[in-house]
């Protein structure tokens, strides 16, 4: 209950033209439980940049177009043990397992 009973701000949604982006291939491997780091946020956001997990999304595909609408949720809520990572895999830190 404690975890969740002062919520911080979210990206809901990040929608990405992902046909004109240089790194269109990384792009297209982000899949569901990717995360990510959105930069360049707007002076009214809370912070500058937000790091989020992918929980879906859908794909707009057209000529000279290819729109990736990624639903998101805040990663330090989804954020467990991750073998290997730098953060994640800290012991007696960032244990927290999950299935």
């Amino acid at each position: 209950m404690s975890r969740y009973a002062n919520p911080g701000p979210e990206l809901r949604e990040v929608v990405i033209e992902a046909y004109t982006m240089p790194n269109y291939l990384d792009i297209l491997d982000a899949d569901i439980s990717s995360y990510f780091t959105v930069y360049g946020l707007p002076s009214q956001a809370p912070a500058s940049s937000m790091r989020v997990t992918v929980e879906g999304y859908t794909e707009t595909i057209k000529e000279r177009s290819h729109v990736i609408q990624f639903h998101t949720s805040a990663s330090f809520n989804d954020s467990v043990w991750v073998l290997g990572d730098p953060v994640y895999s800290r012991l007696d830190s960032t244990t927290r397992l999950a299935y």
